[in-house]
This record gives C-alpha cells, structure tokens and sequence, in this order.
C-alpha cells in the first residue's frame, strides 16, 4: 500500500529558488588565464535562504584549499596551471534545491616564447621570399596585440653612426602578417638585403589590481642576402599563404589575408561568393587589397571569399568558407511548474542560436536520456511517473561553440482527483465464449482506483473470476456466458473525488458453428464425392452460406459436374461427379453471420478434404551418365506426380539386346531418385522405370542406352569338363556356353588348347581348335597316343583379346577310364547365413558299392545362385576326402550346387545337381576332439563347443565304430548340449576305432566331426619263429617275429640248462627290433632263451624257449717264452697301469680344461660336432662284463673295430655295428665309472 503525504505551500508561502545574480563568463581567453598568475571566477545567487557554493572542473567536484580558495561563491585559483584548463560550473543551493550556472571555459595561456638561432635567408634577386617570425602555433598564448619588425641602419664600429632599427613599413610589395607574424617579400630589389627582426606585443590581464599590461617579446635578428646569380625578370604569380575556412561568432571582428609572390607585383582583388567586393558597406579592404576586414560579421554575410591575385605575366586564387554562428539566446526560459503524482510532465526549454545543444540538471545532477527522462533535441524534457523526488530544482542550458546560457526552475508534484482516459463503447453484441474488454482507465493522485458497475451494481471481481482487470487497460470478460448480458459502467474514486462513465449494454449471443462431414474422403478417379455443411447457429442472427475451393476468392457455383444444394439454414450439400485429380483439394464451408447492431459480420468456416487418387504419372526426365570406368551406369529420374496417393518406391525393367524386358531393380526407395547399373560391353540396354503406389504402377519412362564400350569377353567357358572315351577313341572336351551378354566385343568364339605333358615335365601343345560358333558346346580331339598325359585348356576370345582362367587346366591320361559312377548321399550342413558344410559318397555304376577312393582322385564342386547366373559361379577342387566348406557366401539366399568326381581318365559324365538354402544354421564341427583310452577298454572323449550361429547347442550325438568299416555300430545321444566330454564302455579290442561327434540344435543336427584312435586288448600275442642266426663263444644273435603292430616292445630272459630259473636279460627291447645279440655268454655253455611281448597295459605269455650252445675253446701251447712267466707278466701289468694311471690324470685335467672351454664356447659348439662317441651301456647284474645296448656316434667308419674300455677294474667288451641306433653327442666325457653307477642302469659314456 502507498503512503502519499501531500504538502500544502499555504497563503503566502512561495518557492524561491537560487537565482544567480552573477555567474562566470562562458569564456575566459589566454588574457586572463596565465601559468603562474591568479585565476578569478565570479558566482552569487539570491535567495530568501541560506545559499551554499560549490563548484566543478570538467565534471568533478573541486577540492578546496591552499592553491584553489572558495570566498561567497567565487572562486579564486592564486597560481594558475596547465592542468586548470577546462570547464567551469557554479552550483548555488538552498532548501528548494540546487541552482547551475552556465559553463565557463578557461582557456589558460602563457608568453610567446620566440625561438632564437634563425637561420639566414640567401635569395636570388627578384625572387618573393619569407622571414619567419616563428610564433608557436598553440592556442594557450594570450593574444598579441601587435607584431612589427625593425631593420639595422648603421655599423656596429662606427661611433659616429650607431646601429640603429628603423621600423619596417609594409608597401605594396611588403606586407607583415597580423596571424603568423612573418615578413613577406613579394618580390626582392638589392636595397632589401639586410638584417632584421620581428617584434611581439602581448596583453595580459591582472586579477588582483583589474588592470591589462603589455608585454614585448625580440626576435633574433635574421640577415636577407642575395646569391650571385643573374636577378630574375618576372616570377609568376603564387599563393604564399593559402585562405583557410573558419567559423566565427556573430558580430566579432575577421581579418583575412592575401599574401602572393610574383614579379612584377601582382594585383589583388576580393571575391564574395563569385562576386566582385566593390563599396560593400560592411567590408573593407586595406594595406594594399592585402587585408579584408569585417568589423561586425553577421550570419547574412556567411559564404565563400576569394582572392584573385593577377599580373601582366600570370594570375592566381585562394577561397575560403566563412561560418557565422549566433550566440544562443533565450526565447522561452524555464519557468516553474506543478504536475500531478504519476503524471507525465514536458518542461519547455527554447533558445535561439545556431548549432544549439542542450543540458539539463535535476538539482544539480546531470540527466540522461533513459526510461525516466527524454530530452528533446529541441530542448524540451518529459520527466514520466512523476513522483515526489522529482520536485527539485531544473537546470536546462542552451550552448553551442560560441557561449552557452542557463536556466533554472522548480517542479512542484501534488496529488490529483480521479479522471477517466478511457470509457467503454455504448454498445456491444458479442457471441458466447467470446472476451469483451470494457475501457476503463483513470487518473489520479493517490492512484483512483477503477470499479466496474453492472446494472448499477459494483462486480465483485472476487466472485466473478472470469471477469479481470488489466492497469492502464480496463476490464475483460473473458468466456462470455448468457448471464453476462447486460448494462456496464466503469467507476473510479480516490480521496480527492469519484467519477463514472456513461455505460454499455453487452448483448450475449450463441456463436455460429459450422461442420463438414465427411471431414476427409478418399476416391479414385471417376467417382461421385459429397460433402454436407452441418451448421448451428443463434435464431437472432441472419447467416448466409458459400462454399470455396481451397482459397479461391470467388465462392463455387452450379455448373454440370458440381452440384450445391439450397441452404436450409440447417445444412448445405456440395456434389461433385466425375471426379478428377483436379478435384483433389480443401473445400471450405464459409458461414457468414450478419450481426444487427454495428453492421458487423462473424465467421464460421468449415472444411472438408476430397483426394482423388489414381496411379502416379510417371517418372520425368530420365537420363543416363556413363560413369568413368565404363562399366556402370548411373541412371537419375525426377519424380512423376503421385495423384495423391503416396509413390512407394520404384521399379527399373531392363532389356538387353531386343529382349524382353525383366525387373532389374524392385522396391528402389521413393527417397532416391537415382540408381547405378552394371553393363556389359558391346551391348545395348533399354531401360524402363516405372513409379508404384498403392492403386498400381505408373506408365514407364524409357531410356536406351547405346554407348557401350569394347572389352575382352567377360568369361573363359564355364563348367569345363574332359574326358577319355573310349569308343571314340579321343577326349571329349565340353563346357557351357558363354551368354551373348557377355560376349564383348564381335569376332567371339571358343579356343581349346590341348598341351602334352613330356617326361622332361614341359608341355608341347598339340592341338589348337578355335570354335567361331558362340553356340557350339563340346568338341571331341582324335589322333593321341596311348598313356599321355595332356592338359585341356578353353578360353574365349573376339576382336579384343582373349579371356583365360588360369586355374582351368583339365588333365586326362589317354587310355584310362574315367569314373564310371554318381554322388550320393550328399549331406547339407547351413551353419552360417553365409557358409555351408557338403559331405557325400561316390557309387560305382557297376556294383552299386562305394568307392573308396580307387579310381578317384576328386571332386570338382560347383556352386552357382542360378543357371543363367554365371558371375555368382564358383568351382572349387576337392582332391581327398569327400566334405568341402562352402564359405563367403550371400546371407540368406539360395544356391544350386553341382558335385562331379575325376580320376586320370577326366570327368565323370554323370553328376549329382540340387539346391541349398542358406537358412536355419546348424551347429559347425565340434573343436578340439580328442579320443583317450583311459583302461582296457574304456575311451575318454573330449571336445569343445561348436560355432553356433543365432541360437545354442541343444544335444550332441555320438557314434563310434571300427574305422575299417563304412557305418558305426554303436551310437549314443547326450540331451545335454553344455556337455563336452563322454566315457565311452564298449567292447574295444585291438584296433583303430573311428568316433563320430555331432552337435544339434533347435534346426538340427550340425556338421559332424571324426577321429581315428587305437584300442588296446588286455594281452598281446607272444613272440613266434624264435631262430638262432649266428653263435660263437661267447655271442649269440637270435631273431624273431610277432604277430601285433600296435605294441611297446619286447623283454628276453636266458638261463643255463641246468639252471631252474630264467634271468631277466633285457626288458627294453624295441618295439621295432626283431634280433638282438648277445654277448658275455660262457662258452661251451648250453642255454634256454625266450622272449615276452609288451603291450600297453599287459604284458604276452612266454615264447617257446630256444635251445643254444655256445662253442668250445681251441687248445693253446704253453709258451716258454719269457713273456709268458708270470713275473714278467706282473711286472708289465703295474708299469701299464702306472702309465695308465698317469695318463687317466692328464686326461681328467685336461678334460677339466675342456669342459669349461666348451662351456664359454657353446654357441661355435652348436655348429661342430664332438669328437668323442657316446656309449650306452648296462652293468650285468651276472657277469663282469658290460653289454652295449645302444651306440650313438659322429663317424661310424671310425667305430667299425671293437671298442674296449674299462670300468673299476672290469672290462666291458663294447662292439660297435652299423645297425645301432646313432645320438647326439649331449654328455660330458668321462673316463671311468663305477660299478654301482651301472647297476641296472643305462649310461651315456664319452669316449674319447
């Protein structure tokens, strides 16, 4: 809620408001305002209060003290400065507000320092010349009064005639300048020459005494000579000074100059505005034309001056643009004024004067234009919303570059009684739901508020929500009811008075409505469409009806086709028959409402769709652009009209070679109207592209395409097939035939090339056939020799080259049958949208039996998306086994395959043709199959999950038999598809067992997986044949045979005859070994042998034991020789074996030596082999002698003699034969061994 105080001035009480008696003068020039002298500015305003002073330099607050003192409003500044250069402004206040005073500018200046060091002038004669005073150019000099220039007369020597300066007078061809100073020579005589210099009188202005002294400031003394050259004659005439364009204020004093050079002295004469100056009342001209001077310029003598400068040798000008600015002054000043609270107020504020801006002040403060104020470029200010703050002192000053002025005066705001500013209309009809405003705005201070009457009764607005009141608007009734009808007044009040306006009567109708049913219809082409207007409107009001095609100005009429009905003030029905595209269109019914009161008309429109639809015209504008590397086309169409029914895509037809037409491309997105086609050389296309919507295709638009390049032919033959036949006794070579579309290029035909393949394994070609008939299929070559071996090759060719296919060699033996059979059993496994598994077997025609493989050397798979499809073809070679994987394929779609089997003798005629889908993928071969016999048999086996493709394994089946039979006899299925392993209990004997894992899912049973693995019987059959080849004294080697392949090797156990017990000889006979030797046998000795066979988990029963006899001992002399007595026999065995014992210690350090050489030396090592021989040897648990078992050796031909080496004492009798099986030399060499390092083991020994 606003609090308002209003405040009464009472009888008597006026506002007085400071009003300056004496304010700064608007401008304070260089004689007043010197560096280091005072500065005085004036202020005094009168008042019936007590006035305060403050003052402003350049917008800021000046601070008071020392330098700078405030006395009864004046302002003193006791030494004057550079920085006090600005503007000035006195600010007087008392209780009614702050008063401004106008704008003094300072303009501070100092003395005209005369530069000294003048350089002297040199001359030719005749010429015009300068000599410069060189007066600062700067505006802060105090003005000079005078300039002069004296000339030396005398000698500075001579005492009888002193020096002395004798004042230079101006003639016609000498001028001084009052604004640069300078002296001018229009043109030079010899008497010029001399010394001179200029004189400056300056004025000052002293504050403190009012009073102005002179000031004369010297410059240095130049001296004018003349050069030696010739004098000239006559100089043209020239402009020394040009005139410069100026402003200046009205009523002041101008001086303008004409200064010009030339000989003999030109003539001046003064122009204003293109006209001659002659007798003008107010101008003048002096000092020989040189100067023009107006004393007292007015703006009516603003305007272009020339002067024009002539001679009898030449002529010249200059011009110059005189501005002449009024001061302002005031024609209507402020003047004090009272304004309602919240009121907007103008205060007027009018000067006259050229250029004039102005400046306003609220009690001091500058204003701004903005949401509060706006000033006027006129100078009027419009303060908005005035409020209580506002009634302040208002300053307005009026300036331009010449003065400015002020004013000031204070703005009372008071409150005001209510008026109304807007009033509602006397009489309104408006429709139900409608919103009627009722003008209602009122003035006031405080604010009136605004009361709406209806029926002379106030509205509570609280109660009738539906009704509001905007401020600065008025009410509303919004969704106008029935019960709104009646009599409204607007009302406002305040504490000053009330008011009300005259009223208005709303009159409440229903509103008009209309509807179109159907509001949307679809036909086709040819059909009768209705449409009704169903319209309901308030009896009180007279409505018309007319119906508009879309937004046609001119409503429909009756004719032939269109049929409307007579409106029935309830509906109105439009007909149109035979309906056409054209007819596609809104259809609007315009009901017309005439209300009575103001003549005004209420709309009500309806509207219905008709669509006509047909099939779409077809495609525009359909052209064709060969792409750059000539073997596509990209054909681009406009879209047709769609006859209102939405295209759905496009079709493209193409016929090659004047064949019919087939659909190329179907369902091509509406969205694009463009598609590339592949072609084929040296044919031509016609194209055809048609446009479909849902009530069929439209007419085609045609292309042909003729520009076709040629090429080489597309294809080699396909299916090439070559065969032996033997009643024609010649290979029969046949193919497919190649399409005319991809013939190329003319001139085609085939080529078979028949090469034979000699013994040096280079071909020499034997027959060449070319076929010029594109039709012909097959062709037989007679004449071979019996078992050669020829390579067929067909290519195609025409004008262009040939095409070959470098994998197509056919191989046929002449002589040899070829397969003489057919594929069955063929096995389809999808286990991908893009890869399928075939497996199959091979009948013969003859016995109806499998081949296994006999008399086929493979198979030749083709796959292809169709017969007439020869790019999808594909021939893959399959030389073992009968399953091929058929990969990188197109997802989901259909394929033939063809499988045919071959041998030396060529194809099989006869072949197996079906079609696969690539639909449903089964699970691929299980990974990772391993069979492990884990006891006599029992087979562990393990696999790992298959590739499955959109789904899982669901169950596995496994099936198992001997490998040399075709079927399995066993099979067990496993519903478990996380399963990976199964141990298998079945009647395994000896022999390879075949085992078969396939794994199912939710399709069927996927590509099954084999492996070969061997099961071992519980006892292996016994040696056989037991022979003794070859016996000595103390050898025997003896042979055997065995029955098994599949065993681990075989143990030997002897025994003399008369011994109870056999003894373990050896137990690690080689599975592969069927004779061994042995060694250390007694001689003369009779014994039993017998050997064991072992297998993996048992050993055989014993062999039929083989009887020798070791022979006998021949009879030896006794030696008398002294060789042969047991001393010298003693005495020989300790020197042997001291030597021996000084060699082994020798050889064991330098073993030693060796072994760490070797060591630091292994990567050359790894390249050279040892030198000694390793020696495997076991310790006879019977005998002292040592039995080789195994010899691996560098060089055989060095071992062929016996090897004798001595282990602890006893000697091992080693024998060396080629038949021994040969290592590595991987040990370090050693020279001794002891016996418990042989006992029952095997050693590697070196031996060097």
């Amino acid at each position: 809620m606003a609090i308002i105080c209003h405040i009464s001035l009472g009888q008597g009480t006026s506002i007085q408001i400071p009003e300056f008696q004496v304010q700064p003068i608007d401008f304070v020039d260089r004689t007043a305002a010197i560096i280091g002298l005072p500065l005085y500015l004036r202020c005094r305003a009168k008042s019936h209060d007590v006035v305060t002073y403050r003052w402003r330099h350049n917008g800021s607050e000046i601070a008071f003290g020392s330098r700078i003192r405030l006395a009864e409003g004046n302002l003193t500044i006791l030494a004057t400065t550079r920085r006090d250069h600005g503007h000035y402004q006195c600010f007087a206040t008392n209780q009614w507000g702050t008063s401004v005073s106008r704008l003094a500018t300072v303009d501070v200046g100092n003395r005209v320092p005369i530069p000294h060091n003048l350089p002297h002038i040199s001359k030719r004669l005749g010429t015009g010349t300068m000599l410069n005073c060189n007066l600062p150019s700067t505006r802060i000099i105090p003005p000079i009064v005078n300039i002069s220039w004296v000339r030396q007369s005398g000698n500075t020597t001579d005492q009888q005639h002193p020096v002395q300066a004798i004042p230079v007078i101006s003639t016609d061809r000498l001028f001084i300048s009052k604004s640069d100073g300078n002296l001018y020579f229009s043109s030079t005589v010899s008497d010029d020459a001399g010394i001179y210099r200029c004189i400056v009188t300056q004025i000052f202005y002293l504050v403190t005494n009012d009073s102005f002294i002179h000031m004369h400031n010297y410059g240095q003394w130049q001296q004018l000579n003349f050069t030696h050259q010739s004098p000239v004659v006559t100089t043209p005439t020239a402009i020394a000074r040009p005139l410069r364009d100026m402003t200046v204020l009205a009523g002041s004093q101008i001086k303008l100059e004409c200064i010009v050079y030339g000989k003999p002295t030109p003539n001046i004469m003064w122009l204003y505005n293109d006209q001659v100056l002659t007798g003008h009342p107010l101008i003048k001209t002096q000092n020989h034309q040189r100067e023009l001077v107006i004393d007292n310029i007015q703006s009516f003598l603003r305007g272009t001056y020339s002067c024009y400068a002539f001679s009898s040798v030449s002529k010249n000008f200059s011009e110059c643009e005189i501005n002449v600015i009024q001061p302002p002054k005031w024609k209507i000043p402020l003047q004090n004024a009272d304004v309602c609270f919240t009121k907007n107020v103008t205060i007027p504020c009018l000067a006259e004067g050229d250029h004039l801006i102005y400046l306003w002040y609220h009690n001091g403060k500058r204003i701004y234009n903005g949401n509060k104020y706006t000033l006027s470029p006129q100078g009027n200010m419009t303060i908005k919303n005035a409020i209580i703050e506002d009634a302040k002192i208002y300053t307005c000053i009026a300036m331009n570059s010449m003065g400015n002025i002020v004013s000031n005066a204070f703005l009372n705001v008071h409150g005001c009684p209510p008026t109304l500013i807007k009033v509602p209309h006397e009489e309104v009809i408006a429709l139900i739901g409608d919103s009627v405003s009722i003008d209602c705005v009122a003035e006031g201070i405080p604010e009136a508020r605004a009361q709406l009457k209806k029926d002379n009764r106030y509205v509570n607005l609280d109660i009738h929500d539906h009704i509001t009141y905007a401020n600065g608007f008025g009410f509303t009734i919004h969704s106008l009811k029935p019960t709104d009808e009646g009599f409204y007044r607007c009302a406002a009040s305040n504490v000053y008075g009330k008011t009300q306006s005259q009223g208005v009567m709303i009159n409440v109708c229903r509103e008009t409505t209309a509807s179109v049913i159907p509001r949307q219809t679809h036909a086709p082409i040819g059909s009768t469409m209705t449409l009704i207007c169903l319209i309901n409107k308030d009896r009180r009001l007279a409505t018309t009806v007319h119906w508009y095609k879309n937004n046609d100005i001119e409503p429909l009429r009756n004719d032939q086709r269109i049929s409307i009905s007579a409106y029935n003030e309830t509906s109105s029905k439009l007909v149109i028959k035979q309906a056409n595209i054209n007819d596609s269109n809104t259809y609007n019914c315009v009901v017309i409402s005439f209300v009575p009161t103001g003549n005004t008309r209420k709309f009500a429109r309806a509207e219905g769709n008709i669509i006509v639809q047909g099939p779409p015209l077809a495609p525009l504008d359909v052209q064709h652009q060969l792409d750059r590397n000539q073997k596509t086309v990209t054909i681009t169409w406009y879209p047709g009209k769609d006859n209102n029914s939405p295209i759905l895509h496009y079709k493209l037809f193409i016929a090659t070679n004047s064949h019919q037409y087939h659909l190329l491309k179907d369902h091509i997105p509406v969205w694009q109207t463009s598609t590339v086609i592949s072609i084929f050389p040296f044919n031509r296309y016609h194209v055809a592209i048609t446009a479909v919507n849902k009530l069929g295709s439209s007419n085609p638009a045609y292309l042909n395409i003729n520009d076709t390049y040629y090429e080489v032919p597309g294809y080699p033959p396909l299916r090439v097939r070559a065969r032996y036949d033997y009643q024609r006794q010649g290979i029969e070579v046949w193919w497919k035939p190649i399409p005319r579309l991809f013939h190329f290029a003319p001139g085609f035909g085939y080529r078979i090339i028949l090469n034979e393949i000699v013994a040096s394994g280079k071909l020499i070609q034997r027959r060449n056939i070319s076929l010029t008939d594109s039709n012909v299929n097959h062709t037989m070559i007679t004449g071979l020799q019996e078992g050669k071996r020829y390579i067929i090759r067909a290519l195609t060719y025409n004008n262009v080259g040939i095409t070959v296919d470098p994998h197509q060699n056919l191989t046929v033996r002449f002589g040899s049958q070829p397969p003489h059979g057919i594929v069955k059993n063929v096995s389809i496994y999808v286990i991908s949208y893009s890869s399928v598994v075939l497996t199959w077997s091979f009948y013969s025609e003859s016995e109806h039996t499998p081949t296994l493989g006999n008399n086929i050397n493979g198979y030749r798979v083709e796959l292809m998306r169709n017969e007439e499809d020869i790019s999808s073809s594909r021939t893959t070679i399959l030389y073992h086994g009968n399953t091929i994987l058929l990969d990188k394929l197109d997802e989901g779609k259909n394929y033939i395959y063809r499988i045919s089997a071959f041998n030396e003798g060529g194809d099989s005629k006869t072949y197996l043709q079906s079609s696969l889908d690539l639909v449903d993928p089964v699970p691929g071969p299980v990974k990772g199959l391993i069979a492990t016999e884990v006891d006599i048999g029992t087979i562990q086996l393990d696999w790992q999950s298959p590739v499955v493709v959109d789904s899982s394994v669901t169950s596995y089946t496994i099936s198992y038999g001997l490998a040399t039979r075709r079927t399995d006899e066993w099979q067990v299925n496993i519903q478990d598809g996380n399963i990976t392993s199964m141990l298998l209990s079945g009647p395994f004997i000896d022999g390879k067992y075949r085992f078969t894992v396939s794994a199912s899912n939710k399709y069927g049973g996927g590509v099954p997986m084999s492996i070969i693995a061997m099961a071992q019987s519980i006892i292996p059959s016994s040696p056989i044949n037991l022979q003794l080849l070859n016996v000595s004294q103390h050898t025997a080697l003896i042979s055997w045979q065995v029955q098994e392949s599949d065993i681990s090797g075989f143990m030997l156990e002897y025994k003399e005859s008369t011994a109870s017990q056999f003894n373990l000889y050896d137990n690690n006979i080689p599975s592969e070994s069927r004779e061994i030797l042995l060694i250390g046998l007694i001689s003369d000795t009779v014994y039993e042998i017998r050997l064991k066979t072992k297998g993996m988990k048992a050993n055989s029963q014993a062999s039929t034991s083989l009887t020798i006899q070791t022979l006998a001992k021949e009879p030896m002399e006794v030696s008398t020789q002294f060789y042969n007595q047991p001393w010298f026999i003693v005495i020989v065995t300790c020197v042997c074996s001291l030597i021996v014992l000084i060699v082994a210690v020798v050889v064991i350090n330098y073993k030693q030596h060796r072994s760490s050489e070797n060591r630091n030396n292994n990567a050359k090592d790894k390249t050279q082999d040892s030198a000694g021989y390793t020696i495997t040897i076991k310790r006879n648990e019977s005998s002292t002698k040592a039995k080789l078992t195994n010899v691996a050796m560098k060089n055989v031909n060095q071992m062929e003699n016996s090897v004798f080496y001595t282990c602890s004492g006893n000697t091992a009798i080693v024998y060396c034969s080629d038949s021994l099986e040969k290592e590595k030399n991987n040990q370090n060499n050693r020279d001794s061994y002891n016996d418990n390092e042989l006992d029952g083991k095997y050693h590697n020994i070196n031996i060097a």
